[in-house]
């Protein structure tokens, strides 16, 4: 898989989860595994920043997936425009395993530019703009990020924040982007798992 890095995090398990995580690590050389302290998911998704060598980062949580054709699709569209954030809607899967799609209203499947991020888009996400047409979810995971603009501003998640971390990184990354795309598919499933 020459497209594709994958970073596994034990954020310090309690079950087997670590060992999991090094099977795969050891049958597949693209699998990546880091363990630590229990420190939460801003700690976790830091450490995974840390090791990332890809032009592109996405993020995933612990019980979520994502759809198998997702990153051929994305692949695709950063082959064609390269802008410098990319996101897309998710899927919420409750208890009951009924699926909700999520899709937000900004303009799909065209490149955006950097007025329109400052003037439609940061805006709700600061709590500054009441209209929720240009709310674009203050998820991390469905996005996608350049590598290189995290690490020339050195942005990452907040260690000392349990809640709210994404809203910060989000915002953060879009401050220096240029271009925003945003795809009309629900690739992320964001899966309700009890406790």
């Amino acid at each position: 898989n020459n497209y594709l890095e994958v970073i596994l995090v034990d954020d310090g398990s309690t079950d087997r989860s670590g060992k999991i995580c090094d099977g795969y690590a050891e049958k597949y050389e693209y699998i990546k595994v880091v363990h630590k302290i229990n420190g939460g998911v801003s700690t976790a998704r830091n450490e995974g920043l840390k090791i990332a060598t890809g032009t592109h980062v996405s993020f995933l949580d612990a019980d979520d997936f994502i759809d198998e054709n997702a990153y051929k699709n994305i692949i695709e569209v950063i082959q064609r425009y390269n802008p410098d954030c990319i996101d897309f809607g998710w899927k919420y899967i409750n208890d009951c395993g009924e699926v909700t799609h999520n899709l937000h209203k900004v303009e799909k499947n065209i490149v955006l530019d950097k007025e329109i991020i400052k003037k439609d888009i940061i805006p709700p996400l600061i709590n500054v703009a009441e209209g929720k047409d240009y709310f674009i979810y203050d998820f991390a995971v469905n996005k996608i990020y350049k590598k290189e603009i995290i690490d020339h501003y050195s942005i990452c998640f907040d260690n000392n924040r349990r809640t709210w971390e994404d809203r910060t990184f989000v915002v953060e990354y879009l401050k220096y982007c240029n271009s925003f795309y945003s795809i009309d598919k629900c690739f992320y499933n964001y899966v309700s798992v009890p406790n």
